[in-house]
């Protein structure tokens, strides 16, 4: 790997404009020192990278191999570069294993890549399959067809504490699944009323969906800054976040000027989160907010059509998804939520709102840091255009072949170089 590798996944990485682009917006530029040596060059000084940059996103490619394959550095790049579809199915980085095949929601297939800097990783291939469902899971890891299941319900997990071939690797996740409510008026009425999307907010049952639907392997944060992270902590959610009220929300809905209820969408997609269906998550609430009044009309869908309509924000109501982190950096989380998440539900962020975010991000005293994150998150909760349902604590179930499976804090990634057979 060479500076002139780093500089360009860097320059590619800015001139495309995707994304990515937004978690290092206060980068302007990379050059080249010497042999060993890039700088960075900054447009805020005081903005938060280092622990931005050790995303899984940010992995350098090898200049030649990306620009062989229509890669470029240009600042036209965003239009004229050719190499995302060949990345799509091939490895350009110093990784320890090489992508040589993905078939979409099929599998995922890794092979050994010899020249790592750390050395060979243990195993010659890695399969990651798809499964459709978590009962198929559960049937495979008992088998020995898989390794390891990465999506089974609690119920599944407890029904594997008598087979001695697998155990079960728990960590505490900063994942979180929350449902998005639009406050465009145009697509209704009510939802462009904040008292009544408050009522929403305090008809959910949190408890049940963490104790019954989880088997408590959850926890629940204020909202987007998921508990363990600076400023967010099971008390301060206790403190801040919504709580299942019912007089409150019938309250609420009066002074919104909809006593007798509304009806509003939630759609979701066709997929499961540590091991709960969005069907189910979606039924769940419908049961709760039909007890003050208010009619939820569920609405399925696919999950590329569902985020295609989430991001260009043509969400009529309610949209049940999952945010993971890119890295662990507080501006991240709350950046996402003023700049991007706000546009899809139609919310005109204040000045100051942003302005928060950047004064809480470049803060550099912890204590100080942590009151603005609580102060930010206070002002989102009473927004009411996001609600937390849970954060998962996920439990891996993996046969005793693997010895060693590290798991890191976004459940769906594992250091997959460090994993060792028994």
């Amino acid at each position: 790997m060479t500076a002139e590798d780093v500089q360009f996944t860097f320059q590619r990485l800015l001139a495309m404009k995707e994304q990515t682009q937004q978690y290092v917006k206060a980068v302007d530029r990379c050059e080249i020192v010497d042999a060993r040596t890039i700088d960075l060059v900054m447009n805020d000084p005081a903005a938060p990278l280092l622990n931005i940059l050790c995303a899984p996103t940010f992995g350098i490619t090898e200049k030649a191999l990306v620009t062989q394959h229509g890669g470029s550095m240009a600042a036209d790049a965003k239009d004229t570069d050719k190499a995302t579809d060949w990345l799509n199915q091939n490895s350009a980085g110093t990784g320890p294993y090489r992508l040589v095949r993905w078939e979409r929601n099929q599998q995922i297939q890794l092979v050994r890549n010899p020249h790592h800097w750390r050395g060979a990783p243990a195993y010659e291939r890695v399969v990651i399959r798809h499964f459709s469902d978590s009962a198929a899971q559960l049937l495979a890891i008992r088998r020995g067809d898989i390794q390891a299941a990465f999506n089974l319900i609690p119920e599944q997990i407890a029904t594997l504490r008598d087979e001695p071939q697998v155990r079960a690797e728990r960590l505490p996740s900063l994942d979180f699944v929350y449902m998005a409510l639009t406050q465009n008026a145009e697509f209704n009425r009510a939802l462009g009323q904040r008292e009544c999307r408050q009522a929403i907010g305090h008809a959910i049952d949190y408890d049940g969906i963490v104790g019954s639907m989880l088997g408590g392997a959850a926890l629940r944060p204020a909202h987007f800054l998921p508990i363990g992270v600076n400023g967010s902590t099971e008390t301060v959610a206790r403190e801040v976040g919504f709580k299942q009220d019912l007089e409150k929300a019938k309250r609420l809905l009066q002074e919104g000027g909809f006593a007798e209820g509304f009806e509003f969408e939630i759609a979701y997609g066709n997929a499961a989160v540590a091991g709960v269906s969005y069907q189910l998550l979606a039924q769940k609430i419908q049961a709760d907010v039909a007890r003050v009044g208010i009619r939820a009309k569920l609405a399925p869908m696919d999950q590329v059509n569902l985020r295609t309509t989430f991001t260009t924000g043509r969400s009529q109501g309610g949209v049940l998804t999952f945010w993971n982190p890119p890295a662990v950096e507080n501006e991240l989380w709350a950046a996402a939520v003023v700049e991007r998440v706000a546009r899809r539900v139609h919310w005109p962020v204040p000045p100051e709102m942003t302005a928060l975010v950047k004064r809480a991000a470049e803060e550099p005293d912890k204590a100080r840091a942590a009151a603005l994150w609580v102060e930010w998150q206070r002002a989102m909760v009473a927004q009411a255009n996001h609600f937390v349902l849970f954060q998962p604590i996920y439990q891996i179930a993996v046969r005793a072949a693997v010895k060693q499976f590290p798991l890191t804090a976004a459940g769906w990634q594992l250091e997959i170089g460090a994993v060792k057979p028994g």
